[in-house]
């Protein structure tokens, strides 16, 4: 049976993940990972990148124009299987960080590593096959985020076991903050603990904001509607985590510093200055959720108030991931009753969600899985590893791709 324990890509992803992958959005520059590591998953413009070519990352605010295409799997595949790591987009590279990963049949041996695996993005956009990076993680990780601020790549929280769900288990829970030096706009080492700086607590599959003054940890599995806030100054995390004091300003619709609904393996994804918290499972019952939490984004980089509103992302859905486009915003992959093959999607009007997410007509994922991580670039959206029981309990090594179409 499958077990419920444990950016936000993102948005316009770095990933990001579930989900996830980070990456810089807005005026006021926040940026986000995936659930499924994200950053969410993928891109990522912290450190002088202003090239818009298709191998680069998303500029500040970029969101590709076009429309997603159904995903099919491509040629190019991971080194091994693997779920629940963190990556980012630095330069034309992308990085899988940690994660549990497992023998080529997928479900044997699975143990959380400290591995790291890379691929190039060439000129047209396209991402190409992975291999197994000389670098490595301090410790071994899952179910963490991962963020780029200024020359540096952070990993953030999570948690190691040697389970191919998503259960703590007797595993090892982590407040610590580790990273590694990016030199030449690509990692350049082994990434280390940075003394005195942790998480209050640990959270894991919980969504990552990062604003031009702050980094934000938002929920998780075992901390609900909570947040973790540390600030940003020199190009680095300047101190420790705080947690801050979450007041209840309308019961059940609005909440300061601190999420409406208590939720774990959502996602994040910012337009313009509102950064809007979507799906992922109630800490409380862990059942799916399909509710949208917005958030204005200050100038000075601090958060308004969450806002419960009234459109849903349609069908309900856990690890999550969300892909903010020019004139669309889909959300994809993760579990409601099985692993969903569905995408959905809404338009923005006047650059705000308003509307119900449906179903996107013709677009699907090649399979369903969960807990891979994404990455979205100019030409395409990339969801790479996950996690499925549906014939068997087994890890993925595959990359599923969907063209972004003019």
């Amino acid at each position: 049976m499958r077990t419920f324990n444990v950016f936000a890509l993102l948005s316009l992803l770095t990933v990001l993940g579930a989900c996830g992958h980070p990456l810089v959005f807005g005026a006021n520059s926040p940026e986000t990972t995936n659930p499924e590591g994200n950053s969410d998953t993928p891109g990522d413009t912290d450190s002088g990148e202003t090239a818009a070519t298709p191998d680069q990352p998303l500029a500040e605010g970029e969101r590709p124009t076009g429309k997603l295409n159904s995903f099919a799997q491509v040629v190019g595949t991971l080194p091994s299987p693997v779920a629940h790591s963190a990556s980012l987009q630095i330069g034309n590279k992308v990085y899988v960080f940690g994660g549990v990963k497992a023998d080529p049949d997928g479900s044997s041996n699975p143990t959380t590593t400290t591995q790291i695996l890379v691929s190039t993005i060439d000129a047209t956009g396209n991402l190409g096959s992975f291999s197994v990076s000389p670098y490595v993680t301090d410790a071994a990780r899952r179910a963490m985020r991962a963020v780029r601020i200024g020359d540096w790549a952070y990993l953030i929280g999570g948690y190691s076991n040697s389970f191919l769900t998503d259960s703590v288990g007797g595993g090892t829970l982590h407040t610590s903050i580790e990273r590694a030096p990016i030199v030449n706009n690509e990692l350049a080492g082994n990434f280390s603990v940075v003394a005195g700086k942790t998480l209050v607590v640990n959270r894991t599959n919980f969504a990552l904001l990062k604003t031009n003054n702050y980094v934000y940890a938002i929920g998780g599995t075992s901390q609900g509607s909570t947040i973790d806030r540390a600030p940003i100054s020199g190009g680095e995390i300047s101190g420790t985590f705080t947690t801050l004091t979450r007041t209840v300003v309308t019961p059940g619709s609005v909440v300061s510093n601190g999420m409406v609904v208590p939720r774990y393996t959502h996602d994040v994804t910012v337009i313009g200055d509102t950064a809007y918290i979507v799906g992922g499972a109630a800490t409380a019952g862990h059942a799916s959720l399909n509710s949208i939490e917005e958030v204005e984004i200050n100038a000075d980089g601090t958060l308004g108030d969450f806002t419960l509103i009234s459109p849903t992302i349609g069908q309900e859905r856990n690890r999550i991931i969300v892909a903010g486009l020019q004139d669309d915003v889909y959300v994809f992959a993760g579990w409601d009753s099985g692993f969903l093959t569905s995408v959905y999607s809404t338009t923005l009007v006047g650059g705000k969600i308003t509307t119900n997410f449906t179903s996107a007509p013709g677009v699907t994922l090649a399979a369903g899985v969960e807990n891979g991580v994404s990455l979205l670039t100019r030409a395409a959206m990339y969801y790479m590893g996950g996690y499925n029981n549906s014939s068997g309990a087994r890890l993925y090594n595959y990359v599923q791709r969907a063209e972004i179409s003019p």
